[in-house]
């Protein structure tokens, strides 16, 4: 059976119930996560280097977030995802550590930063290399490698467009 994900969009509130973590049976692992903006470049100047950066996959993809501990127990914000294409083909390790988005004057990278206790939430960015030949999503994952969502994405240069 094919498992179906929720799919996080610009501007709509996800909770994610990540698992039962805590210390007793009464604490429970929930984030809400909030897609805030989606942008997309081919390039960057990589602040360490000075070198310019090429997407190898196609194009990196910056998505601004909050991520909001709505649950009883410490929250975990540590993700990684790969991308599905409308045909099955899967890109893995498509993360690039943020420096792209940062490069752009986009928020800093979500990763590194404490993971948010209940009531708390942190802002910031993850960034992926993905292709833009057909379009797909970016399926995201915690920890556990349990998949939380997806992030439907269609490339301006895709020659099949998702229509919602």
């Amino acid at each position: 059976m094919k498992q179906v994900l929720p799919t996080l969009v610009v501007g709509k509130p996800l909770p994610v119930n990540l698992s039962n973590s805590g210390t007793d049976a009464s604490s429970t692992a929930s984030e809400q996560f909030t897609l805030k903006k989606i942008d997309r470049f081919k390039t960057y100047t990589d602040r360490f280097t000075d070198e310019t950066q090429r997407a190898q996959n196609g194009e990196f993809v910056c998505l601004v977030l909050d991520i909001k501990n709505v649950g009883t127990a410490e929250g975990d914000t540590c993700t990684s995802a790969h991308w599905v294409g409308a045909d099955g083909k899967v890109v893995c390790s498509i993360d690039t550590i943020g420096r792209v988005c940062e490069a752009k004057g986009l928020p800093d990278s979500i990763l590194g930063q404490d993971s948010p206790g209940p009531g708390q939430y942190i802002s910031g960015t993850i960034s992926y290399d993905v292709p833009t030949d057909q379009p797909g999503a970016i399926a995201v994952e915690g920890r556990n490698g349990m998949l939380l969502f997806r992030i439907d994405y269609a490339p301006e240069s895709a020659t099949v467009k998702v229509t919602q």
